[in-house]
């Protein structure tokens, strides 16, 4: 009875680690567009919050909300990427590859691009996708913090 609870167990995990595979595969995936495909998706989100803007009168630049875009979708990858590694974990901060899977993940991501035509590889991008990825360990390490705190003995 043990065995099976803990072959039980080891599926879980094993489940939980295949959301992250999915989610660096979704982050490679996209890394591997050509650039009048990227183009393209962040133009849909640049023209949602143009119109946005255009209602509230807003003054802008057009280019640079399309780089706004463009940096916000590196950082939300990187941010799931970090909920997801946390949920694979059980939110425990128990393993050091943790902190240095962002790090890897994102300078792999720029390397891809460094080869698709049209795309190129960005030191900022890896400095904002590991800020998204930190962030989502933090916000996930503040909150279990607080709970534990706030438990009653």
């Amino acid at each position: 009875m043990a065995c099976d609870i803990k072959i039980m167990n080891t599926n879980k995990l094993n489940k939980r680690y295949i959301i992250v595979i999915i989610v660096i595969l979704f982050i490679w995936i996209n890394s591997i567009l050509p650039s009048n495909v990227s183009s393209e998706q962040s133009g849909f989100f640049t023209k949602i919050l143009s119109n946005i803007l255009d209602a509230l009168k807003a003054n802008y630049e057009p280019s640079r909300v399309s780089v706004f875009i463009r940096k916000l979708a590196h950082f939300t990858e990187f941010f799931l990427l970090g909920l997801s590694v946390m949920y694979a974990e059980h939110f425990k901060f128990n393993r050091k590859y943790i902190l240095h899977l962002g790090i890897v993940v994102a300078f792999i991501d720029e390397s891809i691009q460094f080869f698709v035509p049209g795309r190129n590889m960005a030191t900022l991008d890896i400095f904002i996708d590991y800020c998204g990825y930190m962030l989502a360990l933090g916000i996930v390490y503040l909150t279990k913090f607080i709970k534990e705190k706030n438990a009653p003995n």
